[in-house]
Order: C-alpha cells, then structure tokens, then sequence
C-alpha cells in the first residue's frame, strides 16, 4: 500500500514538474511570437496586407492626399482614430463618416476591431463597411462614396485599452486622450484635442 501511494506521489511530482517546464517553455515561446509580430519587419507586412484587403477585398477609396485642411484654428493635430462596431446605429455611423469626409484629413481613421462573424465571412463586413461610407443611403450599385480612411485592427483596440464605442483617441506624439461618448464627431474632436 505504502508503495503504491509513493509511486502516485512521484508520478504527480514528475507531472507536475513536466507541466512547469512546458508552461515556461510556452510563456518563452509566446514571448518571442510577440517580439516577433510587434517588430518593423512584421508590422510593414501586416500593414502592407491590410492595405491590400482594403483596395482589393472592400473596394475602399483611397483617401485623397495632399490636399490635407488644417484645423479651424490653422494648426495640424496630431492623429485620431474613431473606434466604432457593427452593433452601433447606422444612422451614427453615417453621420460619423460624413463629418470625417467633410474635414479632409487623412490623420482621421474609422477603427473596427475585427471582421462581422470572422474573417471567412468577410463578405458581412465589406457591405457593412459599404452601407456606412456611401453617399446616398438608398444607393444600390455604383453606390458613390465617401473619401474615408478605414481600419481593421484588433491591436489599436487594445493599445488603447477601448472597451465601449463610440469612443475617440486623438493622439500626439507620445500622448493620447480618449473620448466615449454617442455625441457629434466635432465635440468628441474637441474634447479629444484638449491638453490634459
């Protein structure tokens, strides 16, 4: 009896310790995957591709370059980024793209954090994206549209720590303020660009 109850003790303490020595191999190994993933190489690409899957896929204008307005007050600011989901009224999400097109910044970007029932039904996502930047609500094919910039990006929701949409990050350079709230894109604006 005694023999037995050693060997089971011994045979959970060499479990035990196999565990420990797997999870720390896997907590090095996840470690180095997201050194990795975080790195300039793999950031371009992922970059790359998802400007790709944005012409090609969703069939997004590009937004027009060079022709940048500044602000009212006739300074640049800084970068922001409008975090929305597909579970947002239409109605808003309209009105949020229409007074991003109006301002002409390519410094604005619409933020989705990832594709409508994932990636193999992309297809939800592309009309979603389509129903929310075209000009005339009605339109059914060669549906004109507005010039927005539009993201994918699971990441940025994180870095930013968004929880809820709407919600507004104005960012310059190492700063950044978030703004939650269902209000006009123009008030989140300004209250995302005040100075802490």
């Amino acid at each position: 009896m005694l023999f037995k109850i050693l060997t089971i003790m011994l045979f959970i303490a060499v479990t035990v310790r196999a565990e420990n020595i797997h999870t720390q191999k896997g907590m090095k190994l996840a470690e180095k995957s997201f050194r990795d993933f975080m790195g300039p190489e793999q950031q371009l690409r992922l970059y790359k591709e998802t400007a790709r899957i944005k012409e090609e896929v969703f069939k997004l204008p590009e937004p027009i370059q060079g022709d940048t307005k500044e602000s009212k007050n006739g300074k640049k600011n800084g970068t922001s980024y409008l975090f929305i989901s597909s579970s947002m009224p239409i109605t808003t999400l309209r009105n949020y793209v229409h007074d991003i097109s109006e301002l002409n910044d390519p410094d604005i970007s619409i933020v989705m954090r990832g594709f409508i029932g994932g990636m193999k039904k992309a297809g939800q996502t592309q009309q979603f994206m389509a129903d929310i930047i075209k000009k005339e609500k009605n339109c059914i094919t060669n549906c004109k549209a507005f010039s927005v910039n539009t993201i994918i990006d699971p990441i940025l929701f994180t870095k930013f720590k968004i929880n809820n949409v709407p919600a507004l990050v104005h960012v310059e350079g190492e700063q950044f303020n978030v703004i939650y709230g269902d209000a006009s894109f123009e008030y989140l604006s300004s209250k995302a660009s005040e100075k802490k």
